[in-house]
């Protein structure tokens, strides 16, 4: 672990190679892939200690389209929404 920032209020940390190889392959991705599409989120209230998962990151453009894909839906255009598409 290492303080970084102003006055130390930052405290990064590292995630093992391991992990990232791992979630990637769930996802179906390259390392490189899923670094650039997904971020680590650090949970750390309304329990004891911290818990960190992967959340994809959604990009301008890729709400825009999801909100798109909702309004198509509630005017009944189309059944659902094709994440995958995303």
């Amino acid at each position: 672990m290492q303080t970084v920032g102003v006055d130390g209020n930052t405290v990064r940390t590292s995630v093992p190679r391991a992990i990232v190889e791992r979630e990637a392959r769930k996802q179906q991705l390259t390392i490189d892939e899923f670094i650039a599409r997904y971020k680590l989120v650090w949970l750390f209230d309304g329990f004891t200690g911290a818990y960190a998962v992967f959340e994809l990151i959604l990009k301008p453009d890729t709400i825009a389209t999801i909100q798109q894909g909702l309004s198509d839906v509630a005017q009944g255009k189309v059944s659902k929404i094709d994440l995958d598409a995303l």
